[in-house]
């Protein structure tokens, strides 16, 4: 049996093009992130649902973190993000997709701010 299936298609890469699943527009950051007191991370880019950040450990889907974010010169946010995903991206390097679990009213306009500048 045959199956006809259509994917959207990019003639010009020659890649399968995917529905984009995510809420908010991603803004590329090169900053950091502290979180559980005495960790830090890169934080590889940001939206106003969540951020990808890269560790030297795995974290486990469903930990909660308490991050402090620097935003360059927008100063910092502070949020409670779960993690959603985590990969390992070589030795001792993870890429974690962190989801904002609670963003007050301030972070989210600070956020907003930095996103839309």
């Amino acid at each position: 049996m045959r199956y006809n299936v259509k994917y959207p298609y990019d003639s010009e890469s020659g890649n399968i093009r995917m529905k984009e699943k995510r809420r908010f527009e991603r803004v590329s950051l090169d900053t950091y992130a502290n979180y559980s007191s005495d960790k830090r991370a890169q934080v590889k880019n940001i939206s106003q649902g969540g951020l990808c950040i890269t560790t030297d450990h795995f974290i486990s889907k469903g930990t909660l973190l308490f991050l402090v974010v620097s935003l360059s010169r927008k100063g910092m946010i502070q949020v409670i993000g779960e993690s959603v995903w985590c990969r390992k991206k070589g030795e001792g390097v993870y890429e974690n997709g962190i989801s904002f679990f609670c963003l007050d009213d301030f972070n989210v306009r600070k956020l907003k701010e930095y996103i839309g500048s």
